[in-house]
């Protein structure tokens, strides 16, 4: 029994509704003692370095390299953690490239403690982050609050990085 939840998936969960609040891109990140001249690397010379797997998404790599056309034998090899607080700590310590998404380590990133290895960014085309209601309490007030905020948080931040993506190029 569960009031809300915000749960990375596909939304088909029975017996609740859901409601979208972002997709997830992910990134390769590392130490920046990792970068050869502090510059982020071709995806061949990522592709030779230690590679972080995250549990929950073990094709994660072979789906980053696949979304760039190419093969990688060993994309699935590498130590494995549960979490991407896990990913990050593990890359900051020179452990090897992590896929997480740069929303999670905006600390980390502006500190310079991580760096973007390299600037593709991998994002799935049937999953994202959802906010999950059991049907019976979809009219509960304090939900109802809680989810008109956190959807229109969300759709805030999707445009704010929809404005910075666009300025870029």
């Amino acid at each position: 029994d569960f009031d809300a939840a915000i749960y990375f998936g596909d939304a088909d969960w029975s017996g609740t509704e859901a409601y979208f609040l972002m997709t997830e891109d992910l990134q390769p990140v590392c130490s920046p003692a990792l970068l050869p001249d502090g510059k982020p690397v071709a995806f061949a010379a990522l592709a030779e370095m230690p590679l972080l797997q995250q549990s929950t998404r073990p094709y994660a790599w072979r789906q980053w390299f696949d979304s760039l056309g190419m093969k990688v034998a060993r994309d699935m090899t590498g130590p494995r953690l549960e979490l991407f607080s896990m990913l990050a700590q593990a890359a900051e310590h020179r452990m090897g490239v992590a896929l997480i998404p740069p929303f999670l380590i905006q600390r980390e990133l502006a500190e310079g403690r991580l760096v973007i290895a390299h600037p593709h960014a991998y994002r799935s085309q049937t999953q994202g982050y959802y906010l999950m209601i059991p049907e019976r309490k979809v009219e509960a007030t304090g939900l109802m609050a809680f989810r008109e905020w956190l959807v229109r948080e969300a759709r805030i931040w999707r445009e704010g990085c929809q404005l910075a993506s666009d300025a870029r190029g």
